[in-house]
């Protein structure tokens, strides 16, 4: 690819590197110069033009993005109309985005003129949002460079897809205690049905029982013989450790602890566990409130059909510190101030 200036009988077919008023019409930058618009440039008094004029071995900046977009897509993706030298990945379905992070690093890495730009793994993403961006920087680029790409591509996963929300049914616990208000039940009752029906399932079954191991157990039952696929439990009081009322609660009816804590503030103290096929998630009280949470990325990926084990929770701490809830009792900053 040959970039500089040319005189205007010797640049057709090339491609303005930058835009110009000719005349009464603008010619904008990535125009292919035809033999009529040499004739409007000439009648405008320009002798030579700054242009790019593309080798035997290149490729059109339009082309190479949608080669490169077109590799990286998979599942549930469509492609945009390609235009500038950008290719947009477009969401078909509400979901959360799976992203190959090595394979895309290792993509931009080829070559400077590669840009490959996504939103971040695990993102919720609707129908229709742009997920990437492939951008081919200058007007065009060696076509070896597009091979290596997808050849990179092709030794590896498809690095960008979308997981599909699926429509489970979901059940709430919430114990209580006689400090515990009744407004309050009423109230995270509300922000819980909004939240599982924004994902797209359905919230069939809730119990209230008092914060006690035999009673939670028992409740437990009655939610997997329900048909809950996943339970939510709001204890009146934190869980503070495994041996705390709620993860005994699960080991009473014969469910198993799978993890305790969480690297997401708020959210800390969030337990994953199960009874044969049902997920039960143990809650913190801050999960009442209807700002993110740090449960709100692990029930995403639940509902998406992602694989929740321990380990992922433990490497969601990065990003993880999300924005403190105006009126909860211990802000961050204001605690760590305290003990100045």
């Amino acid at each position: 690819m040959k970039f500089g200036q040319l005189r205007i009988g010797t640049a057709s077919g090339s491609i303005l590197a930058h835009s110009l008023k000719v005349g009464k019409q603008t010619f904008r930058k990535g125009r292919i110069l035809s033999e009529d618009d040499l004739k409007s440039l000439v009648e405008a008094g320009f002798d030579t033009v700054v242009v790019v004029t593309l080798e035997k071995e290149d490729i059109h900046e339009n082309t190479a993005a949608q080669r490169l977009a077109r590799a990286i897509t998979g599942t549930n993706l469509s492609l945009s109309p390609t235009a500038t030298g950008r290719c947009n990945l477009i969401a078909e379905v509400d979901g959360l985005v799976l992203i190959d992070s090595k394979t895309i690093n290792d993509l931009n890495l080829t070559n400077e003129v590669i840009a490959i730009s996504t939103v971040s793994p695990f993102k919720q993403v609707s129908k229709g949002d742009v997920v990437a961006t492939v951008k081919i920087i200058t007007f065009g680029v060696a076509q070896s460079i597009i091979v290596e790409c997808e050849k990179i591509t092709k030794e590896n996963s498809i690095p960008i897809n979308v997981s599909q929300f699926s429509t489970k049914n979901i059940g709430l616990i919430q114990t209580t205690l006689p400090v515990l208000k009744k407004k309050l039940l009423e109230k995270t009752r509300e922000v819980t049905k909004k939240r599982i029906s924004d994902l797209g399932s359905t919230f069939i079954h809730e119990e209230i029982c008092e914060h006690d191991v035999s009673k939670v157990s028992r409740a437990i039952k009655r939610c997997y013989d329900n048909g809950c696929e996943v339970v939510l439990i709001i204890g009146a009081s934190a869980i503070a450790d495994r041996c705390d009322v709620l993860p005994k609660a699960v080991q009473e009816c014969g469910g198993k602890i799978n993890h305790f804590g969480l690297p997401v503030d708020p959210g800390n103290l969030m337990l994953l566990a199960e009874m044969d096929s049902m997920i039960v998630l143990g809650l913190p009280g801050s999960a009442r409130s209807p700002r993110l949470h740090g449960f709100d990325w692990i029930l995403q990926r639940l509902l998406a059909d992602i694989n929740v084990e321990g380990k992922d929770l433990m490497l969601m701490g990065v990003g993880g510190l999300l924005k403190d809830i105006p009126g909860r009792p211990l802000p961050r900053k204001r605690a760590v101030q305290s003990k100045i």
